[in-house]
């Protein structure tokens, strides 16, 4: 097995790498020096200082410095003015870089803002380095003091170009590299790398004789539509490379003599190249944050449309479970009444089943919960229920990962949406699960906790002692789509939607993580402030009294024939109760015999739904109406949600449990 390398001799070779570049650099933008020897027309050393700096911190500064020594040995130049200059340049892009990471500049250049962060950055670093470099040249003697209007905005344009080509592709085409952003896509890369070259010949070295002398640097911009192209097809490291070769063919050529840029004094030529420089590079780059913004919109869309896709299929999943469940647990209940005194063995296993159908009910129940699409209804909301419902759905997967310590705190409530509170809490879970890769040593531990924190907020906290986050990828974490998983495996959605749930809610969550050690993820909601005011007095259904121990005549409306038999089977024989399977049945029988005194009731059947019933019995009935009580497996329609929304204190989600259904049948008013 290969040994790793050693930290120390990492750095070093990373920092020698930098020292490289900026060698390269600087010979190469010296070929370009005008006026006098040290003042570049394009000096890309100052946006390989910024992209170190950004990248590594402040610890880069002496390999830095050491290529600027390298690059006056290299070219003969005197070794006093160029350290100098090159300590101002490296100052200023320290500066820049620290500006860069205080407004939450992100490298990929993926969004528009982060472009006009850098070229923000970038005119205040290159006005810093030029403004402190060139008093330093005066004092060594190596320019005129009269030479410093016309050298200022030499220094200037030349150090922003170096910033605004060196640093975007430094910045994105190595991570695009080992993102494999270009894999299966080189046919079209070097057909583009192809065409700059025969365009370059073209407008550099063609006399173009079909132009007018006004229309000189009209064929400077036959090099646009490459850039254009670089920028759709490939994004911000496409952008970045074509500028970068663009920039280098056309400083190489002027500097040489040949192009439409030669044929001015030679300052004015060079301040003319670099300003349609600057018009390509910014458009190719403001335009690759804008693809790559809208690419990452449509992604969000498709997902957000996939995850409704899933929650419609989760209520429907419920609604269609509930049904049979409904049905094996009351008849569960009514063969343990049987059995009671049968062989206990027996009635030992149909409680086990029973608890086992009682567990998939409350999953059920949880899944409902979870794809409800009532993200504006706000209530008081235990954050402990929310956490055991969280816990049915991803126990199993916690369970085989790590060791789950729950302490619940009994914290009041709060004031939100039971759905988005549960997404919330799970996507937690799954992270924390996450957390452990396959080949973790040690105890794997998840330990979730409630309370109320020092400052009185409701507090949720879900600790793992797994991998943890590097300091890096700390700051990116609640970023959308930012994800260190393989692709595939992970949308980079989680955590960010964590947060706009924790904000929605008048919170916040923060981490805390230490590589090696784990993470702690902490959620803080404001407690709900109940208003004082006298119970409620209007209950489901109206409170038992000796008098109303009587026998009572139930109808009984469900398009599942035999949860309704299963229902009649529990109600017998101490009451009466009449089936029929559709609401055209029941309403045809309503026109016959009315005389019921409590109408359980479908909420969604084929044909006329229990809505539809509602509506036809309280026009021609209006009290036998109000004794209907609604039976529902999930309000998978508008209408149904309306209803519900309304008559909710009537509606009792399916499976409903034997003694509930008899409780209710019990407290009921006699007609």
């Amino acid at each position: 097995m290969a040994r790793a390398v050693p930290g120390w001799l990492h750095s070093l070779l990373r920092g020698c790498g930098v020292t490289l570049l900026y060698t390269a650099g600087g010979i190469a933008g010296l070929q370009a020096a005008i006026l006098v020897s040290t003042v570049s027309a394009a000096w890309a050393p100052a946006g390989v200082s910024l992209w170190a700096f950004f990248r590594y911190g402040p610890r880069i500064a002496p390999f830095l410095l050491a290529g600027s020594f390298l690059v006056a040995v290299s070219t003969g130049a005197s070794v006093g003015s160029t350290v100098g200059v090159a300590c101002c340049s490296v100052l200023a892009c320290l500066l820049g870089a620290q500006l860069l990471r205080r407004v939450g500049f992100r490298r990929e250049l993926d969004r528009s803002r982060d472009v006009l962060w850098l070229a923000g950055a970038s005119v205040v670093t290159a006005a810093i380095a030029s403004a402190t470099g060139l008093p330093l040249l005066v004092v060594l003697g190596t320019v005129a003091a009269s030479e410093l209007p016309r050298l200022s905005w030499v220094w200037f344009i030349g150090d922003l170009m170096g910033l605004v080509v060196a640093a975007p592709a430094l910045f994105t085409i190595g991570p695009a590299i080992r993102r494999r952003d270009f894999a299966g896509r080189w046919p079209e890369l070097l057909a583009m790398v192809g065409a700059l070259l025969a365009l370059s010949l073209v407008v550099f070295l063609g006399s173009n004789p079909w132009l007018p002398e006004q229309a000189l640097y009209s064929r400077a911009f036959l090099l646009l539509p490459l850039a254009v192209w670089a920028a759709i097809r490939f994004g911000p490291a496409g952008a970045a490379g074509m500028s970068l070769a663009l920039s280098a063919l056309a400083v190489a050529a002027t500097a040489s003599g040949r192009g439409p840029f030669v044929d001015q004094i030679l300052v004015e030529g060079v301040i003319v190249l670099q300003l349609f420089l600057a018009v390509v590079i910014g458009t190719a780059l403001v335009l690759a944050a804008s693809t790559a913004e809208r690419q990452a919109a449509e992604r969000q869309l498709v997902l957000v449309e996939r995850l409704a896709a899933v929650g419609s299929l989760a209520a429907g999943v419920a609604h269609e479970i509930n049904n049979p469940l409904a049905f094996v647990i009351t008849n569960l209940e009514l063969l343990e009444r049987e059995l009671v005194r049968a062989d206990q063995r027996l009635v030992a296993l149909i409680r086990d089943a029973r608890f086992g159908a009682e567990r998939v009910r409350l999953i059920v129940q949880d899944l409902k919960v979870l794809s409800r699409d009532n993200a504006a209804q706000r209530e008081p909301v235990s954050l402990d229920r929310v956490v055991e419902s969280a816990l049915r759905i991803a126990g199993r997967d916690l369970g085989q990962r790590a060791r789950l310590i729950l302490e619940l705190g009994d914290p009041p409530p709060v004031l939100g949406n039971q759905a988005r509170l549960g997404q919330l809490v799970l996507n937690l879970l799954l992270n924390a699960a996450q957390a452990f890769p396959p080949d973790f040593r040690g105890e794997a531990r998840i330990r979730v906790r409630t309370g109320v924190a020092p400052d009185g907020r409701v507090l949720l906290e879900v600790r793992d002692n797994g991998c943890g986050i590097a300091p890096e990828h700390l700051q990116k974490i609640f970023v959308p789509f930012f994800t260190t998983k393989p692709a595939g495996e992970g949308t980079g959605l989680g955590l960010s939607i964590c947060q706009g749930i924790a904000t929605a809610h008048g919170g916040e969550i923060t981490v805390e993580s230490r590589q090696g050690a784990g993470s702690s993820f902490r959620v803080l909601l404001p407690p709900h402030e109940a208003e004082e005011r006298a119970p409620e007095a209007t209950p489901v259904v109206p409170l038992p009294s000796p008098a109303q121990e009587e026998r009572r005549r139930v109808l009984i409306v469900d398009d599942e024939a035999r949860l309704a038999h299963s229902m009649r089977l529990l109600l017998e024989p101490e009451h009466e109760a009449v089936v029929c399977t559709s609401g055209e049945e029941a309403l045809a029988l309503l026109g016959r015999d009315a005389a019921f005194d409590l109408i359980l009731c479908d909420l969604h059947m084929p044909g006329l739904s229990g809505i539809d019933l509602h509506r036809e019995i309280a026009a021609a009935n209006p009290p036998l109406a109000e004794r209907m009580i609604f039976l529902s497996g999930g309000a998978i329609t508008d209408e149904a949600r309306a209803f519900v929304a309304t008559a909710s204190r009537r509606v009792l989600d399916k499976p409903i449990r034997p003694e509930r259904l008899l409780e209710i049948v019990r407290t009921t008013r006699a007609a």
